[in-house]
């Protein structure tokens, strides 16, 4: 959370942060979207003033529409401070929305990009060689790896962990072993591969994460 020194009073960031001063006798009025916007903007200049920020947005492909208006105000208002946005954001897969909001907002100056697509069935084998410290990994958990995760490096990681704590993937003799193709479990989502790696857990350490 921001904090910025200053003795202004603020109409509407308080709907976003009740932490922030109203102005002193300020008569309730309607809320304005533009108003928020400007006063968004002022604070983050102030802030820029005080220090220089990096602001890291992440998994934009879930914000609203209100969010990236939001976003498509102030990159320009803000282009000579010291601020740096990072924004990372997932397209494809019913996320056409999100393409079509950075189009917008990478015609503006100064940005970079970096794509980071899946890994190639190749990268995959030079990872499991790299992660095993093997350079043969073998037919079975190389098929095993590839179909079951398309190259995602998050899923690649999680899939081998839960495949080491179900006793398939074992090191012995100084070297790793894993279990035939029939042998190795049906693997599913990410969402299920976590499930099955939370259950194993010690009951204390999942009572924290449902808690969380």
């Amino acid at each position: 959370r921001l904090r910025v020194k200053s003795t202004r009073g603020w109409r509407e960031l308080p709907s976003l942060d009740v932490s922030l001063e109203r102005p002193a006798n300020d008569p309730p009025r309607g809320r304005s979207k533009i108003r928020l916007l400007e006063e968004l903007a002022d604070f983050l200049r102030l802030a820029a003033q005080q220090r220089p920020l990096m602001l890291h947005l992440e998994e934009l492909q879930w914000v609203d529409a209100a969010s990236w208006d939001a976003l498509e105000y102030l990159i320009p208002q803000l282009e000579s401070e010291r601020v740096l946005l990072s924004l990372s954001f997932r397209t494809g897969d019913d996320h056409d929305d999100v393409a079509e909001r950075w189009s917008r907002l990478r015609t503006r100056p100064r940005h970079h990009e970096i794509r980071l697509t899946r890994l190639t069935r190749d990268d995959v084998k030079r990872w499991l060689e790299a992660a095993l410290r093997d350079e043969d990994v073998g037919r079975d958990l190389l098929a095993i790896a590839y179909r079951h995760t398309q190259g995602n490096p998050l899923m690649l990681t999680h899939l081998l962990r839960d495949l080491e704590e179900s006793g398939h993937l074992t090191h012995e003799g100084g070297r790793w072993r894993w279990s035939t193709r029939t042998e190795l479990p049906p693997q599913g989502t990410l969402h299920q591969m976590l499930e099955r790696r939370v259950r194993r857990l010690p009951a204390v350490a999942r009572a924290v994460l449902e808690a969380v």
